[in-house]
């Protein structure tokens, strides 16, 4: 007898296993088995590859790709196990090599719809893991057979094959090769319904023979006929034959005899093998070699003879197909509108509307199906595989719709469309997850090996979700996690029937997504439809945040975590874009708000614009900047802001030592006690008041100190210092802002506003916005006065709309225009690289805000991307609305803006030729030029420029302050600091005023006393201030005072040169603002 104790250390293993194991050492007299019979289907799931935990992927290459399926262990009795345990029976494991949802024909739709199935085609390596989609029928049917069977499985793209291949590998012996007969199993169902997931083979396979199962085309789709040359019928038919040619060609790669196939089915399928005995397309008897594609038959409960198989021609099939003796518009074919209403694509009476309609078919949404969460496109995609240098990739290809001439052969005049294909890779990663150890440092390349499922989004960095989900307001929790370093490629394929494979090579456009650098994603906007226009498209996440950005300003935590993210980000596309068909010699960085800020910090930082080493270095050759610069106000953490102390508030949080910064980053990096979600929270408890235009959580000055690889900071010095070293990349820019992109912050931050706004209110913001920039009390006042001269409208000076209006015009210019305006001066000032600058004012009916304001921040970015041809399955209803609040006009402007961004891609320029009239005029310093963006845009001259020489001439004058860098609000340590640092300069000025003073008296009363002693004769001495006051100190005539007292005037004129000399000041000031003295 065996030991009553069980063997522990194979019951934990065995205990993994469904079968049922007890005792594996202890059962030998007790029971008839020691193994109970395993049942296979315990662990199958037809939706999902079954034994996710004891699952071996196999690969298999065929005439028309390589195919991925997978392996599950099934269990045998045999004597296998005879030695160990005596006379009883027991079980031993076997294995099934499985395919699921093999393609055998393209997808019978669109133009394929009622014609004879064609070869397939993938190319790369096709994922047979799961199965695909039943043919159309009603679902009550097919859920007799598989009750919980979803809606998604059903599809118009259906045509696919399930193999089952027997594999008698066993430990010890050498890999199965054996050649297997095959089985192929037709369904039943009557025609009209019936799945080939109802009969799974992998039990039948066990019995060394290959089995085969299969969709076909049912009910209308697969039947209907019109009796002529124009719709012949008969289409399932031609599907099962369609699969015998494919089984028959491809069998082998699958270790089945080609020369020994068994075609079976059981009632409807039982009636279809009895139709191949009879067809001279199947039953070899014309052509025995060509046509000869089964070698024997079981036919279960039909024939070919049987009444409910064969539809007779006396019953008239053409009746069923349509009435076409009454007009299109008047009744839509009623028998063909219950079947197509399970498809996507708007499809009304096939056969009738060519004299009635001016389109067969509706447009196409490619957006209905899509999910960003899971594999969108269940029933249309098609697995696409690249192979890059860090390990293999699939993605998935999703159809989309454009009109063409395509379909003029057979309807006409009228303008139809046609399907373009764009392949997309979700959630490709470009970084190691940035936790653990890796938190609050630079990121790394990834590694996967193997092979890379990008069929889904992966999640967002941490962030607040009740920002996210403004754009996707279903956005789940638990897709936003630390491990977010991932981007997704869109990519263009313009392959069609007929045509070869696309081996295209395309420019690229890289989108960084803003949000202040506190929130935002990849996912909330998709590139697909910008793809069609032949772009491959990237977007991708980067660190945000204290996660993203914190710093201790030493080596041990440098901060700008976010912007390497981006440089490593743009260092995988440059490597690996030629992999998915984009050109890395020809890639666009792309941003709007903190987007655009990125792009403009990737502009200056040696680490990305090639100035120091191009050829290593240079990661982009075009720029696009959408209401954002590297000189923007809310796109910088000024040095004196000291980050440091908002690293050290949220380690106080945490409870993490502050007094030392290795030990306070050392314990927030702990991942064990110190999770991201708590980061977070601390994050929005320390939010810091550094006022209405500033922002602490940002990209930083890095170059004081370096790491301890000695690497290169990102930003070695402030933004405004490397442009003045015109240490920027020069490279054609598109650069603009929307007419008022200050109106979302306005009205964020004054309550009340749709109706104007009140004097109060606004002296009340433009003071908060000095005590930010620490403009000192005595000239607060004065700098109040010029900014409300400024913005007055004088029409209508107590207009409270108006009012409004220029309030909403001075945040703009101070966020947005005053940075843009510098900028493109900047880039433009060489002459070397273009510089396109334009204003978006084209304003939607869906815009939420007041209609008096104007076009506020984002409102292009919809445009660009092609929103109002979306669905709105994942827009909100709010600031990215659903597609049928779009209007014609709407769908204009979004082809118009698509039509320019994807020409300064692929072209350098953004209208390479005269389009709408339109020659899209370089802005330069002699013209100023800029694109005025509406329905009917035009070129303009000079834009605002009055208002942007207040800001950058005038107001650092009267304000002592750069308008560029103005200060934060200063924290009580920072205060101290000023007032300590203050009061030491004056006393240091002080005391060497005093030693230089005290020298030369001392040098004069040793000269005094050295004459003395020379002279015999001398008068007396004369003091060193008598008679020589008037010399010294003359007395200040008119026009000579320290600070002028002329009265303003108030009439606009061009702007004087400003020149002071010592004890003059200039008489003459540039625009109309009043003048003041300095007390």
């Amino acid at each position: 007898m065996a030991s009553e104790e069980s063997c522990q250390s194979l019951i934990y293993v065995f205990s993994l296993i469904a079968v049922i194991f007890i005792s594996f050492c202890a059962y030998h007299g007790d029971a008839q088995q020691v193994f109970e019979p395993y049942n296979p289907r315990d662990s199958w799931n037809p939706w999902r590859p079954p034994w996710e935990s004891f699952d071996r992927f196999v690969h298999v290459e065929t005439d028309y790709g390589d195919v991925k399926g997978f392996s599950v262990p099934m269990y045998l009795e045999d004597e296998y196990w005879r030695e160990d345990f005596g006379e009883y029976p027991m079980w031993f494991m076997r294995r099934v090599n499985c395919f699921l949802g093999v393609p055998y024909a393209l997808p019978p739709v669109g133009y394929f719809r009622f014609r004879k199935p064609q070869p397939p085609r993938w190319g790369g390596l096709w994922d047979a893991s799961y199965f695909r989609p039943a043919c159309p029928q009603r679902l009550d049917e097919i859920r007799n057979g598989i009750p919980d069977f979803p809606a998604a499985n059903v599809s118009e793209d259906c045509l696919y094959m399930n193999i089952f291949v027997p594999n008698r590998t066993q430990p010890n012996l050498e890999f199965d090769k054996s050649i297997y007969p095959v089985i192929v199993w037709f369904h039943s169902g009557d025609f009209v319904h019936g799945s080939s997931q109802l009969q799974p083979g992998h039990v039948l396979a066990i019995r060394d023979v290959v089995v085969v199962t299969f969709n076909y085309r049912l009910g209308a789709l697969g039947f209907l006929t019109t009796e002529d040359e124009h719709a012949q019928g008969n289409w399932g038919m031609f599907d099962q034959q369609q699969a015998l040619l494919f089984i028959k060609a491809n069998i082998k790669y699958f270790r089945g005899d080609p020369n020994s196939i068994t075609i079976m089915g059981d009632g409807a399928g039982a009636v279809s093998v009895g139709m191949h005995l009879i067809s001279p397309l199947t039953n070899g008897k014309d052509f025995p070699e060509q046509s000869k594609l089964f070698h024997r038959a079981i036919l279960m409960s039909g024939t070919d003879q049987s009444p409910f198989g064969f539809v007779r021609p006396f019953w008239r099939p053409r009746e069923l197909a349509c009435q076409t003796d009454r007009m299109a518009s008047e009744e839509p074919c009623q028998s063909l509108i219950y079947v197509l209403s399970l498809i996507a694509v708007i499809f009304i009476s096939f056969c009738a509307y060519h004299g009635d309609a001016q389109q067969v078919f509706e447009p196409y949404n490619p957006r209905d199906s899509w999910n960003p969460w899971r594999p969108p496109w269940e029933s249309f995609d098609r697995f696409v595989h690249v192979r890059t240098d860090y390990g293999d990739v699939k993605g998935f290809s999703v159809p989309m719709y454009l009109e063409d001439e395509y379909w003029r052969e057979d309807f006409g005049e009228y303008p139809m469309w046609f399907m373009r294909r764009v392949n997309c890779f979700l959630g490709v990663p470009y970084a190691l997850p940035p936790v653990g150890y890796f938190r609050f440092r630079k990121p790394q390349p990834p590694r996967w090996g193997g092979l890379w499922d990008a069929s889904y989004f992966r999640p967002a960095c941490p962030q607040r979700l009740d920002e996210i989900r403004n754009g996707i307001p279903d956005f789940p929790a638990a897709n936003v996690s630390e491990d977010c370093l991932y981007m997704n490629i869109f990519v263009p394929n313009r392959t069609q029937p007929n045509l070869e494979f696309d081996k295209s090579i395309y420019p690229v456009i890289v989108w960084f997504h803003s949000g202040d650098f506190v929130h935002g994603s990849s996912q909330l906007q998709p590139g697909h439809v910008l793809a069609i226009r032949d772009v491959v498209v990237v977007t991708f996440n980067y660190r945000l945040g204290a996660l993203g950005f914190l710093t201790t300003e030493d080596e041990h935590a440098q901060g700008n975590w976010g912007m390497f993210d981006q440089q490593q980000a743009l260092l995988f596309i440059k490597a690996n874009i030629k992999y998915f068909r984009g050109d890395p010699n020809s890639i666009t960085i792309m941003g709007d708000g903190a987007g655009a800020v990125s792009v403009g910090m990737h502009l200056i930082s040696p680490l990305t614009n090639g100035k120091d080493f191009p050829e290593q270095s240079k990661l982009f050759h075009r720029a696009i900047l959408m209401s954002g610069t590297d000189q923007s106000p809310f796109g910088f953490v000024r040095p004196f802001w000291r980050p440091r102390e908002y690293a050290a508030r949220v380690a106080e949080q945490l409870k993490c030592p502050t007094d030392d910064t290795y030990r306070m980053i050392r314990c927030l990096r702990d991942n064990s006690t110190m999770s991201w979600q708590l980061i977070l929270e601390a994050q929005e408890r320390v939010k810091p008041n550094d006022g209405v235009l500033g922002t602490v959580w940002g990209p930083t000055q890095d170059g004081g100190y370096r790491d301890k690889q000695h690497n290169t900071p990102f930003l070695p010095e402030t933004p405004l210092d490397l442009r003045r070293q015109d240490l920027f990349a020069e490279v054609p820019i598109i650069i603009g802002i929307n007419s008022q992109d200050g109106a979302k912050m306005a009205n964020e931050s004054v309550r009340g506003l749709e109706g104007g706004i009140f004097p109060e209110v606004f002296k009340e913001f433009v003071l908060e916005v000095l005590t930010d920039w620490k403009v000192i009390d005595v000239y607060r006042e004065r700098v109040y006065e010029s900014i409300e001269f400024q913005y007055t409208y004088w029409p209508a000076p107590e207009n409270k709309t108006a009012r409004g209006q220029e309030f909403v015009n001075m945040i703009t210019d101070l966020q947005y225009g005053t940075g843009m305006d510098y900028v493109a001066k900047q880039q433009s000032q060489s002459g070397r690289e273009p510089v396109w600058m334009y204003d978006f004012n084209y304003k939607s009916w869906t815009d939420w805000l007041p209609n008096w304001m104007g076009v506020s921040h984002s409102a292009a970015v919809p445009y660009v991307f092609g929103f109002p041809f979306l669905n709105e399955s994942i827009l909100n209803e709010t600031e990215l609305v659903p597609r049928q609040y779009y209007d014609y006009e709407d769908r204009n402007m979004s082809d118009w803006m698509m039509y320019m961004w994807t020409n300064f891609a692929i072209y350098g320029e953004p209208t390479p030729n005269i389009t709408r009239n339109i020659t899209w005029e370089p802005f330069n310093h002699h013209n100023l030029s800029y694109l005025k963006i509406d329905f009917h845009s035009h070129n303009w001259y000079r834009y605002r420029q009055a208002s942007y020489g207040f800001w950058k001439d005038y107001f650092p004058d009267i304000a002592k302050q750069d308008y560029l860098y103005p200060t934060a609000t200063p924290t009580p340590i920072g205060y101290e600091y000023i007032v300590a640092t203050g009061s030491m300069s004056t006393l240091i000025i002080v005391l060497l005023g005093a030693v230089v003073l005290l020298c030369y008296l001392l040098y004069r009363q040793s000269r005094w006393e050295r004459e003395e002693y020379d002279t015999p004769d001398y008068e007396a001495p004369l003091h060193f201030h008598s008679g020589r006051t008037g010399e010294a100190y003359p007395e200040s005539g008119p026009g000579t005072s320290m600070m002028g007292s002329e009265a303003p005037d108030t009439s606009y004129r061009e702007m004087d040169t400003y020149s002071s000399a010592a004890g003059t000041s200039a008489t003459r000031r540039p625009y109309a603002y009043p003048q003041h003295s300095v007390v």
